[in-house]
């Protein structure tokens, strides 16, 4: 549940080396997830609790990895349709607490991570489609920022090899979710497809709520001072070349976060090379 829809009861969150698409011919977000880092791993939990019960402490159903090759579906049926595809809010600006759901604090590649309106022009490299996972959110659902980094980071581009450019600072969005609004006693699955396939049923009662979370961020100490956006650069080219550097956290004893960066919107899908769907790329 979050003010992108106080009415849902299924939460997909992502965490790490993703990006996402909207695909507008079926109407559902699709995430791929990045595996051709040895430091990166992809986990996944799923929490089931009570909303009315806030005292009570969340419990783990199911937590597991998922092996390379292997395709994931969430799949909710009748799912309540929202008013829009992504939480957005008028006079958005950034650095304020008030808006920190709106989806514009994702990184986004086709504004150029800085917020503006100028696409970039950039292209996807070829990549082992074995190193890529692909998961789809098949329902109705609304894509927000679910959390924010705990770093702000100054913005700097390159114009030329003796120039740069301080194009602002601000916090990232380093977890992007989905809510969906699933009526009761319809059926909600995670289906796993490859050779290691298997599907979870997850029944929809009254004041029951499902947090799905997918974390593919790094698992090594010394990525708490790093940031994954650095590992986009090795996959896409792009006309804008720009570097975040990370600030000191205002409180050091702090837990730094992991992962900042975590999933990037294609914005438009000729950025990636694709028609329509990002399965195209693992197909």
């Amino acid at each position: 549940m979050s003010e992108a829809n106080p009415n849902s009861n299924v939460t997909i969150a992502c965490e790490g080396l993703a990006i996402y698409n909207f695909n507008k011919a079926a109407k559902f977000w699709e995430f791929l997830f990045l595996r051709h880092l040895e430091d990166h791993e992809l986990t996944i939990r799923i929490t089931k609790f009570r909303p009315s019960d806030v005292a009570a402490e969340k419990s783990v159903m199911h937590s597991f990895k998922v092996e390379k090759r292997h395709k994931i579906f969430i799949e909710a049926e009748n799912s309540v349709e929202p008013s829009a595809i992504q939480y957005e809010i008028d006079d958005f600006e950034f650095n304020s607490v008030n808006q920190r759901e709106d989806i514009r604090w994702m990184v986004n590649l086709s504004d150029a991570q800085v917020g503006s309106s100028e696409n970039a022009g950039c292209s996807f490299q070829q990549f082992n489609k074995d190193d890529l996972t692909f998961m789809s959110v098949s329902a109705n659902s609304i894509l927000y920022t679910r959390e924010l980094s705990k770093r702000s980071f100054e913005i700097w581009e390159t114009i030329d090899p003796d120039t740069k450019i301080k194009r602002g600072v601000r916090q990232l969005g380093e977890i992007v979710a989905a809510d969906i609004e699933c009526p009761e006693g319809e059926s909600l699955k995670f289906r796993v497809e490859g050779p290691f396939g298997f599907t979870i049923d997850l029944p929809v009662e009254p004041d029951v709520s499902y947090l799905i979370e997918f974390d593919n961020a790094c698992i090594k100490p010394a990525c708490e001072d790093q940031t994954d956006f650095r590992h986009y650069y090795e996959f896409m080219n792009s006309d804008r070349k720009l570097e975040l550097v990370a600030l000191p956290l205002p409180d050091p004893d702090e837990d730094k976060g992991t992962g900042v960066g975590a999933c990037l919107c294609t914005g438009c899908r000729h950025l990636i090379g694709i028609d329509e769907s990002l399965a195209e790329l693992v197909n």
